[in-house]
């Protein structure tokens, strides 16, 4: 997935054209409470989610004023808060370069 979005995100996967709509398509997800909640509501995020029993899963392409960067996550765990975190934490270092502090 990571090597997709990375593709889709480079204007690389099939076509530039082709690339472009399936970034459209993955900006127009409305499912946002994971890896999308963890961000300032000025990025511009395409997102993917999935759900399984007692598994919740995202992947994202986030566009901010410091470059564009693709997020995998699959989590055993159910809830989207972690994922959220995950996002805000990845932000913060990538914005600051300051590491977030460790969680129990």
């Amino acid at each position: 997935m990571a090597r997709l979005l990375e593709l889709i995100a480079r204007g690389r996967a099939v076509s530039p054209p082709a690339s472009g709509e399936m970034l459209g398509l993955v900006v127009s997800q409305t499912v946002r409470d994971r890896l999308p909640a963890g961000l300032p509501a000025d990025i511009v995020v395409g997102n993917k989610t999935e759900d399984w029993e007692n598994v919740t899963h995202d992947v994202a392409i986030g566009r901010a004023p410091f470059g564009t960067d693709v997020i995998v996550t699959l989590s055993e765990q159910n809830g989207t808060a972690p994922l959220a975190r995950l996002s805000a934490d990845v932000y913060r270092y990538l914005a600051t370069g300051v590491l977030p502090p460790e969680r129990p």
